[in-house]
């Protein structure tokens, strides 16, 4: 009797287990597929916008992850302003790069000071604890 109910929710999550994925599509990676395959800045982002409405349309909507990042937001607004004849293809390529090279550099010094800051903690942890009379010492009782 006992037994039922652990039978059965194992049953349950194994069922569950092997169930269909779903599987997911970065919008990133979309439009780095479709940039490989075309050139112009608008036939990259018509690709993009079929690939990830063609995979909404197959496998549910919600199954397309990063569409709204920064960087995809920058590019839309580059795509509209080449449509509206405001930039040049050229133009708004160069502008992609120079913003994702300036994002790139800004993540990496990001990092750095992160790296810095934990470097900075961690010696002064091990400053505390490795002094005489520190907190070591304390909790020795030496």
């Amino acid at each position: 009797m006992n037994l039922k109910i652990p039978i059965i929710t194992g049953l349950c999550l194994f069922l569950y287990s092997c169930g269909p994925s779903i599987p997911y599509l970065d919008a990133r990676a979309a439009y780095k597929d479709c940039g490989l395959r075309n050139e112009g800045i608008i036939k990259v982002d018509q690709c993009a916008r079929s690939t990830l409405k063609n995979h909404e349309q197959q496998y549910g909507s919600g199954t397309v992850t990063n569409y709204n990042t920064e960087t995809l937001k920058f590019y839309r607004g580059l795509v509209h302003k080449v449509k509206t004849k405001q930039l040049s293809n050229s133009v708004a390529q160069s502008r992609f790069q120079n913003y994702t090279r300036n994002k790139t550099a800004a993540n990496e010094a990001a990092q750095r000071e992160n790296a810095r800051k934990i470097g900075e903690a961690s010696r002064g942890l091990d400053e505390l604890f490795s002094q005489p009379g520190g907190l070591y010492d304390i909790l020795n009782k030496r």
